[in-house]
């Protein structure tokens, strides 16, 4: 007998941090799998807090009505998440709910299933179609794998991460579900043009401290670059009256030299009307990959710099040198391509000098933008284990009461607040006073 597929009533909901701004960029992969969940007949909804106040966030959720919730965010959105939750079940004491995203990613599962009926693990754009297709909740405990539940015992039991999705079979995100021109009007504000963001890749094989690549994996997977090219020249054209030409790609190894790479730039140069931008490392920046880049319409690149000293970059395992930034912003400089500094502060070990040696690069390096973030030591990072003992103790879900603004690290030799008021002052007054700052975050 044939299986009966009963269509469902989806809300995918990103609740706000505490430091949550106007968004400029909305959130892919929830739209990407939307629009798995679209194809397969269900009604699919999107509520990012990013693109609205908080306070009409709150006042939509308890409106809601539908069959199923799910509930994305970071660790410093957890409290959110949970208060959204326990917002929805009140108005909907039958539907299913589920949290994903990096936030689930603790140690914590039994707590956070007091107020979801699952957690998912991984990526969720196989894992999430497939459970809807199915009977809420799962007849047996049939969960595919990627999920978190309590059993009837109230045990919690967990079948593995999710498998890495094929991206070549990833639709685009379902676009029309996004307001789409909030996103961009922001960036006009704060740009002066509108900027659509972009995922052409996912995975990462480096081992930096602060990062945890268990939702994407450590080998790098690429979208074909057709559908990239298409997205493109798709959005160009429905906001052609914000001028939109200009995009940024946030995939980490978007510019490691690879034939993907060289087919993408050839393309972007055959159509001759996008610009660009992305993140790059310092140690695959050369000259020829530069001035390719430039002839494609790569007008910024972002590098993760992250501290001024071979010591603390070694302790973040960037495997870099000082050197090698020194080089690549140069090389950015001869070649027109605009370069940006992402920087760390608030490291175990970093003192006052090491933040003026941090100015002293940065004159140095002549950044167009920099964007100084709080080092955060988030559940299962190396950064977290190394200096466990060292951490505020706090429950998790109270970091986003400290960050972006504070550390979750008990003692330091800086105070994070004015190191980063010294190092955005000395930008301003001695390196480029119209350059671009980021608002504080977190990494």
């Amino acid at each position: 007998m044939s299986k009966v597929r009963i269509k469902k009533d989806i809300v995918m909901l990103v609740p706000p941090a505490r430091h949550t701004m106007r968004s400029e960029f909305c959130p892919l992969g929830v739209g990407i799998i939307a629009a798995r969940l679209l194809a397969a007949g269900h009604r699919v909804r999107i509520i990012d807090a990013g693109a609205n106040r908080s306070q009409d966030y709150w006042r939509r959720v308890q409106r809601l009505q539908a069959d199923v919730f799910g509930i994305g965010g970071t660790v410093t959105q957890l409290r959110a998440m949970k208060q959204t939750a326990r917002m929805v079940r009140r108005s909907n004491p039958t539907a299913w709910v589920f949290f994903g995203g990096p936030a689930v990613l603790t140690d914590h599962r039994a707590t956070l299933l007091k107020d979801a009926d699952a957690l998912l693990f991984g990526e969720g754009e196989d894992a999430v179609p497939a459970m809807m297709e199915e009977s809420l909740p799962p007849r047996n405990g049939a969960f595919g794998r990627g999920w978190a539940w309590l059993n009837t015992r109230g045990v919690v039991q967990f079948s593995g991460m999710a498998s890495p999705v094929d991206l070549a079979a990833l639709p685009s995100p379902a676009w029309e579900l996004y307001p789409l021109d909030t996103y961009l009007r922001n960036t006009i504000r704060s740009r002066g043009h509108a900027i659509m963001h972009m995922m052409a890749s996912r995975g990462c094989t480096r081992k930096c401290i602060f990062c945890d690549r268990r939702v994407t994996g450590s080998i790098v997977r690429r979208r074909p670059v057709t559908t990239v090219i298409d997205e493109m020249q798709e959005l160009s054209e429905r906001y052609h009256e914000l001028a939109l030409k200009d995009f940024y790609f946030f995939d980490p190894s978007l510019m490691t030299p690879s034939p993907w790479l060289d087919s993408l730039m050839e393309q972007l140069t055959s159509i001759g009307r996008f610009t660009w931008g992305g993140e790059a490392r310092v140690d695959e920046a050369d000259r020829h990959l530069l001035q390719r880049a430039g002839e494609a319409g790569c007008r910024y690149l972002n590098f993760g710099v992250e501290a001024a000293t071979d010591r603390l970059l070694d302790e973040l395992c960037k495997e870099i040198t000082t050197d090698q930034i020194r080089e690549a912003f140069q090389l950015c400089h001869e070649t027109g391509i605009r370069p940006g500094a992402l920087l760390m502060i608030g490291l175990p070990g970093q003192t006052n000098d090491d933040i003026r040696s941090m100015q002293r690069l940065l004159k140095e390096i002549r950044p167009s933008f920099i964007h100084v973030s709080v080092a955060g030591p988030f559940p299962g990072t190396a950064l977290e284990r190394k200096y466990r003992d060292q951490l505020l103790p706090i429950p998790v879900e109270e970091y986003g009461d400290y960050f972006p603004e504070k550390s979750l690290f008990a003692s330091l030799q800086i105070d994070v607040e004015s190191a980063r008021r010294q190092i955005v002052d000395y930008y301003r007054e001695h390196v480029s006073p119209q350059g671009y700052v980021n608002p504080i975050e977190y990494c």
